[in-house]
């Protein structure tokens, strides 16, 4: 038998069932469940950063660890100095604008821009940021990965 004839398919069909589950609502709607979102207890100790990104001619690649606990920062110096920022980004703070949607994928929340600052953020059930992807045709491009754990 031919694992890959099979797996493959089902693989495939997974990730578009999965896809298939955000939801498209106004801003009004993500911006309400957000607030609601904020509300819940965390109970992560820690958050990995990654991040692969250039912004305004500056290459920041590296990881860095947050510890929830004593809001202390470890890892690559460049990540160390813009994490902060990052754990601070939440769903709430997510701006009405213009050539933007906004989807609830259950208990998480999605954004995708278009146009020159097009990318796409990505939040879990508290609210906190768990990727972003962006590629500015003036400023940059990259992507951060946040991965919360208790």
């Amino acid at each position: 038998m031919n694992l890959r004839k099979v797996i493959l398919p089902v693989m495939g069909v997974a990730a578009l069932l999965l896809a298939g589950c955000a939801k498209e609502v106004s801003y009004d709607e993500f911006h309400a469940q957000a607030v609601e979102a904020a509300k819940k207890e965390v109970e992560y100790t820690k958050a990995e950063i990654n991040m692969d990104l250039t912004r305004g001619g500056l290459a920041l690649k590296g990881s860095a660890t947050y510890d929830w606990a004593t809001k202390k920062v470890t890892g690559d110096a460049a990540i160390v100095l813009v994490a902060p920022g990052l754990i601070a980004t939440t769903a709430v703070l997510v701006p009405s604008e213009e050539n933007t949607k906004y989807f609830l994928d259950g208990e998480n929340f999605k954004v995708e821009t278009t146009g020159d600052q097009a990318g796409k953020a990505e939040f879990e059930g508290h609210g906190l940021l768990t990727y972003v992807e962006y590629n500015n045709t003036e400023d940059g491009h990259g992507w951060v990965k946040v991965a919360w754990s208790k």
